[in-house]
């Protein structure tokens, strides 16, 4: 959200060189790297125009709606994205209201769409509607890869619960996730 978070790569690529030579300091060996997660509006779409999106993996990029408002374009929108070389994934689907039938998912997924569950959802850590929705996703087989939204030490604790439950195995037997290859 271009108008509460004024991130820019310059600022983001900032925060990464920090973490990085604090790493360092601390004689931590671990590879990061950096992307974001874009807001659908009139500043990602600029992005995508002049295509300098932060993306990860094979050119993935990650975005979000409106939790109560459905997407103008939306269709449109994903074609630019294609055509400028990008991957689209679509966060959390589970989490849109306006979105709850099967077809509507599997449109998503029409328009090239790649989707991304939050693991979170699968405990019913969002509420129950949630709950449904991201099932509904989960048995469609048409997960992509898998996040964790994780904003606090509550989702993150219920994040490690859900890699605890068996339903994260199930995820992996429905849905090729492509977590594993980037």
């Amino acid at each position: 959200m271009s108008h509460r978070f004024p991130n820019t790569k310059e600022t983001i690529n900032a925060g990464y060189e920090l973490i990085k030579k604090e790493l360092i300091k601390r004689k931590i060996d671990i590879e990061i790297e950096f992307a974001a997660e874009y807001y659908y509006d009139e500043y990602f779409v600029d992005l995508i125009n002049k295509k300098e999106l932060l993306t990860f993996g094979d050119n993935y990029v990650l975005f979000e709606f409106s939790y109560t408002s459905k997407p103008f374009m939306l269709q449109e929108t994903v074609h630019q994205i294609i055509e400028a070389g990008y991957k689209p994934i679509l966060a959390h689907p589970e989490r849109y209201t306006y979105y709850d039938k099967e077809s509507d998912y599997t449109a998503l997924k029409a328009m090239g769409l790649n989707l991304q569950i939050n693991l979170n959802s699968t405990q019913g850590f969002y509420g129950k509607k949630v709950k449904k929705a991201v099932d509904k996703i989960v048995n469609l087989g048409i997960v992509d890869f898998i996040g964790s939204d994780i904003h606090s030490q509550r989702y993150m604790d219920s994040y490690y619960k859900s890699l605890q439950c068996n339903y994260y195995l199930e995820i992996f037997k429905k849905n090729k996730i492509k977590n594993n290859y980037l």
